[in-house]
């Protein structure tokens, strides 16, 4: 099913690349509501805007919000809107007036609600002893998900979860049309949960030995990062990425040493603060973090990942859409286009695709109709640009100065020819963005960092 869901998002684009589509132009028919899943989320990877007609987003329907409520409970305790939507659910006799006491006295002693029913006996909470005793089974479950978390996979956690909580024993009681379909998207979760595998990775692996390594066992999400020269632990720095994927698809924890709190801290994917070739870690914990390992989280199902137009002519060329072909695939596009660090000096892309005002990418296309430019998710006023074609119609793909220049293939990569000093390079940039401004009033801004 899931395959679908990839097959579908990616023929969206293609069409909108190749006719000029608007996504409101596409609609999708599907027989049962627990189906949209593999759509949305196809859709939600590439940030595609979408609408539901006729019901909810599938992760907006009250079963999934219930499921996903003792999901987050079970990894943040403090986490106090998924504690009020699950304490008295299923019913267990907690009701709205035990409820408010809990508030009130949290906030009278200024701890969490769950630091104030963590021990109810032991706290000066105004209810009654079987009330107490209720308080106390609902911490005793959490903290059972809590350890068999620490120790069991999601899917095996989140069947516990629905079989001890009382859910799918709710769920069950219900026959009617409704009921069903509640009962099809717990399924449909669940099925979702079953498709991904976590690993845990220590810092200093090599990146492309990682992919290799995931693609070896048809574990999906890492193939269209083949070929990047990096550490695991540099990753998540720089959100790497290329041909429509990035780190941060497939990152759920990254770990590191706080050098001024000499602590080790783990943070979640939404705390990294990933962006286009941006992260916390090259922003506010520049200079203080020592990442140690990195969690990712990969899909045992095919999910190709196919809206670039050299990749689908490379892969076509191969055959079937095998994470296998599709890294072989990319690796021989970077073959082509990128320069060897190890054979010529380099860092990779030195400048980061700018993003423009979409008025200024419609005057620029009015002049080059050709100029390549993409969406940008989640942004509809803006468009993001193409660097090196910029830098290449600026005449300066190949162009050199001494021992530093423009490579000769692809222009976003700035290489030392040997003997060239940090100032030298920066120098280069300079000119280059100088060069690109006055031509079409684009600032270029560097993807590397520069210490």
């Amino acid at each position: 099913d899931f395959e679908e869901g990839e097959i579908v998002a990616n023929k969206i684009s293609e069409l909108r690349r190749r006719e000029g589509l608007a996504f409101s132009d596409f609609a999708i028919l599907y027989r049962t509501n627990a189906q949209s899943r593999i759509f949305e989320e196809a859709f939600r990877k590439r940030a595609f805007p979408y609408r539901i007609f006729g019901g909810l987003s599938f992760y907006q329907r009250k079963e999934i919000k219930d499921v996903i409520a003792y999901f987050r409970l079970i990894c943040n305790k403090d986490d106090e809107e998924a504690f009020k939507r699950v304490i008295n659910y299923p019913a267990r006799g907690i009701g709205d007036k035990t409820i408010q006491k809990v508030k009130e006295y949290a906030m009278e002693n200024g701890m969490s609600l769950w630091d104030a029913i963590a021990n109810p006996f032991a706290s000066s909470l105004d209810i009654s002893k079987g009330t107490m005793t209720k308080l106390q089974g609902f911490v005793g479950l959490i903290d059972s998900f809590a350890l068999m978390a620490a120790e069991k996979n999601a899917l095996e956690v989140a069947r516990a979860v629905l079989q001890k909580s009382g859910i799918s024993y709710e769920l069950a009681r219900d026959n009617t049309v409704e009921g069903k379909a509640r009962q099809e998207n717990i399924e449909e979760l669940i099925n979702g949960i079953a498709d991904f595998v976590d690993i845990r990775v220590e810092a200093a692996h090599d990146w492309d030995e990682l992919v290799r390594w995931s693609v070896e066992r048809n574990l999906w999400g890492m193939e269209n990062l083949s070929a990047i020269p990096s550490s695991v632990g540099a990753a998540p720095v720089q959100n790497i990425g290329a041909y429509g994927a990035e780190a941060k698809d497939v990152i759920t924890v990254v770990e590191y040493l706080d050098t001024e709190a000499l602590q080790v801290v783990r943070l979640s994917n939404e705390e990294c603060h990933f962006g286009y070739r941006e992260s916390i870690f090259k922003q506010e914990l520049r200079g203080r973090a020592i990442i140690l390992a990195v969690e990712f989280r990969l899909s045992k199902r095919a999910r190709p990942n196919l809206g670039y137009g050299d990749v689908i002519k490379e892969v076509e060329a191969r055959g079937e859409a095998t994470a296998a072909n599709i890294r072989e695939a990319i690796c021989a596009i970077r073959g082509r286009k990128l320069p060897d660090p190890k054979v010529l000096g380099n860092a990779g892309s030195f400048f980061k695709n700018p993003i423009v005002e979409r008025t200024v990418a419609e005057r620029l296309l009015a002049q080059y109709p050709e100029m390549p430019h993409y969406e940008v998710p989640g942004d509809r006023d803006s468009v993001k640009l193409a660097a090196g074609w910029l830098i290449d119609c600026a005449g300066l793909k190949g162009w050199r100065d001494g021992c530093v220049g423009v490579h000769e293939r692809q222009a976003l990569v700035l290489v030392n020819y040997g003997g060239a000093s940090g100032g030298d390079v920066i120098r280069l940039s300079e000119y280059v963005c100088a060069k690109v401004y006055d031509k079409f009033g684009v600032r270029l801004s560097p993807e590397v960092n520069i210490l």
